[in-house]
């Protein structure tokens, strides 16, 4: 008796996994394995056929055999990386005359700097910063001139920008002049070496931008429509506005649409929000939803709306990082809904991963569904509704035969 349930529930097992990659509704042939292990770059057509944060995509091998086989993964998402390392100092004065307020800092050890980040005690000022850099205390060199820190604090915003960057510098010693006549009330500024490993990115294609004045909510909003649905990161908004702006923004994407007797229904949410300025590159920082169609609403308050210019929508490329074991004919399958994330052992070994790896590429896409093609040349026991249909057989009859020979050891007994 428990062989034959052994046996039925290997059979039911074999079942389940021959129906795993056509849980998925679109595949394309993986080219150019040769390693075990190798980067696969994810197409842009892809994206709008997963499902957010891209939990259904798998790699699938088919071995001479027919078997299904699955490759682990990790995803590697190419994001800007900013290293920052503090250098300890002490500050030696704080002086004042009729030109302004001076800062006198000496690092502990002659290393590299490209940054000071300061903070003051006080709210809404505009200040152009002078830093010097001097070996002996006698001669000084100008690093950075006129350089601007800004505050901004209201009802509608709070907003600082005390970052002061310059080329890399070695010295000793490093002054810090603000020409103002009321003291800054400056706290110890962050003084650092900041190395940035730029990710990559790719510039999505606009098919559309719409830019809209509300003159009632005094807001500009901005709709675009990407050509292909993706994960967006970055949204740079370029204007031809020649005057000083400190604008709050805030991104949505198209999340839904309901139909209803009045038309469309359009349902938006947040992305993310930031600050549009003419002191910093206008780029704003979001979640990196797949997403197709964008808002960006800017508030304009009582202020002159700013003339916008292109805007450029931007994601960090993402690329599966995949091990290859068995000889096998793989697939890049995905598009299923409320698919989990797989829980792969690589993810525990990553820094055993081969630092450079070939890149792989994949072919056209194919709908699994609408593959009649393949559905005819396929055996009969591996298709999908034949496979529920003799499951079911099997359990019937296993229950059947069961239940005889219950029957027969009771006769045997009396």
């Amino acid at each position: 008796m428990k062989k034959i349930k052994l046996v039925g529930l290997f059979i039911c097992l074999g079942f389940f996994s021959l129906g795993q990659m056509t849980d998925y509704v679109y595949k394309r042939k993986i080219n150019g394995i040769e390693d075990k292990w190798h980067r696969l770059e994810i197409p842009d057509e892809v994206y709008g056929r997963l499902q957010s944060p891209l939990n259904d995509i798998r790699v699938y091998g088919v071995t001479e055999s027919k078997d299904t086989i699955e490759s682990a993964y990790l995803l590697d998402v190419q994001r800007t990386e900013r290293i920052v390392d503090s250098r300890p100092y002490e500050l030696l004065n704080r002086v004042h005359n009729s030109r302004g307020y001076y800062y006198t800092l000496r690092l502990e050890k002659d290393v590299d700097i490209n940054q000071i980040d300061l903070s003051f005690d006080r709210y809404n000022y505009d200040w152009e910063i002078t830093v010097e850099g001097s070996h002996d205390l006698d001669d000084w060199f100008i690093i950075a001139e006129d350089a601007r820190v800004i505050s901004i604090r209201d009802t509608y915003m709070d907003y600082r920008y005390n970052r002061v960057r310059f080329p890399r510098s070695r010295y000793r010693y490093y002054r810090i002049y603000l020409p103002v006549r009321v003291n800054p009330r400056l706290i110890l500024p962050n003084v650092v070496f900041t190395k940035v490993v730029d990710g990559k990115t790719r510039t999505y294609s606009i098919d559309e931008q719409k830019v809209s004045e509300l003159r009632n909510e005094k807001e500009t909003v901005i709709d675009l429509t990407l050509k292909h649905a993706a994960p967006v990161h970055k949204i740079k908004v370029n204007t031809n506005s020649d005057f000083d702006y400190y604008r709050r923004a805030h991104v949505e994407y198209l999340s839904d649409s309901i139909k209803t007797e009045k038309g469309w229904k359009y349902v938006y949410e947040d992305m993310g929000h930031g600050v549009l300025t003419s002191l910093e590159d206008d780029e704003l920082e979001l979640s990196g939803q797949i997403a197709k169609r964008l808002r960006v609403t800017i508030e304009n308050r009582d202020n002159q709306p700013l003339e916008i210019g292109k805007i450029e929508v931007k994601g960090y490329i993402h690329e599966l990082v995949t091990r290859f074991t068995e000889k096998a004919d793989y697939y890049l399958v995905y598009g299923k809904k409320n698919a989990n994330y797989p829980d792969y052992d690589i993810y525990n070994f990553a820094d055993k991963i081969p630092d450079s790896l070939t890149n792989l590429a994949v072919g056209k896409e194919v709908v699994v569904s609408t593959q009649e093609e393949e559905q005819a040349e396929t055996p009969l026991i591996e298709s999908r509704w034949w496979l529920w249909g003799l499951m079911i057989v099997v359990i019937i009859s296993l229950g059947a035969f069961t239940l005889k020979m219950m029957r027969s050891d009771q006769h045997t007994e009396e």
